[in-house]
């Protein structure tokens, strides 16, 4: 006995697969554009706006940054295409990337806090290194359970999407607009709306919301309750005073 399938139920099930292959590159085309936003005047167009890096230390990080999000977009983009052999062989690269970013962002903020003035943009820097250093380690923890996870693709690529998510902080810091300069509380707005979206994806092509979703978006969630309260420590100040 044959159970035959309706062609409206056929062509929701095309469309669930083909929003799966574009959803994932087009969030890194969203990230990249993230990126590129925020540091357009102080990194990717910096002669332009004749804007001299401070250090080669912070042009060093700004290259490895952008080379795990190219790299992380390039990835995103090789599963659709069925180069997951391709994509499986750069996950080595990607895994080295994501630790030197975060060495090197613990180098960077270390140098940020001793040159002090712009690199805080008149904001406290207690709350500023707070939210950079959470940031930097929660999305490490999300990257390597997503590292772990590589047997399962569902799980893995939302929380290599989540890791990447969680550093963009710094970025959208530095998008050009008046609201995010007076209101630095906006940041987590954006990345809350970022968090939406795989939610948003899990629910049409699903119809639930996969397990590693719920914690990429918890994840974003804690990062500055969590910042700001370890800023606010003596602690912390104390920390900040001894790196100087």
């Amino acid at each position: 006995m044959t159970t035959s399938v309706s062609p409206a139920a056929l062509a929701g099930k095309f469309a669930r697969l083909r929003l799966a292959d574009l959803f994932f590159p087009f969030m890194a085309l969203l990230i990249i554009a993230s990126v590129f936003l925020g540091f357009a005047r102080t990194f990717f167009l910096a002669p332009l706006y004749h804007y001299h890096l401070p250090n080669l230390l912070v042009a060093l990080h700004g290259i490895l940054f952008s080379s795990w999000i190219a790299l992380f977009a390039v990835q995103a983009s090789l599963v659709p295409a069925g180069r997951v052999d391709l994509h499986k062989k750069l996950g080595v690269v990607g895994a080295i990337l994501v630790a030197l970013v975060f060495l090197m962002g613990q180098a960077v903020m270390v140098e940020g806090l001793r040159r002090g003035g712009d690199a805080f943009r008149g904001q406290d820097e207690a709350q500023v290194l707070a939210l950079d250093e959470v940031g930097l380690v929660i999305s490490l923890a999300v990257f390597t359970a997503g590292l772990l996870l590589r047997r399962q693709p569902a799980a893995h690529k939302r929380l290599m999407l989540f890791g990447t998510l969680g550093m963009l902080g710094p970025a959208i810091a530095r998008w050009p607009f008046a609201l995010v300069l007076v209101k630095p509380s906006v940041v987590g707005l954006v990345l809350l709306a970022f968090a939406l979206l795989p939610i948003a994806f899990d629910l049409l092509t699903m119809r639930r919301v996969h397990r590693a979703t719920w914690l990429g978006a918890i994840t974003l969630l804690i990062t500055p309750p969590i910042a700001l309260r370890l800023a606010a420590t003596p602690f912390w100040h104390h920390l900040l005073a001894s790196l100087k």
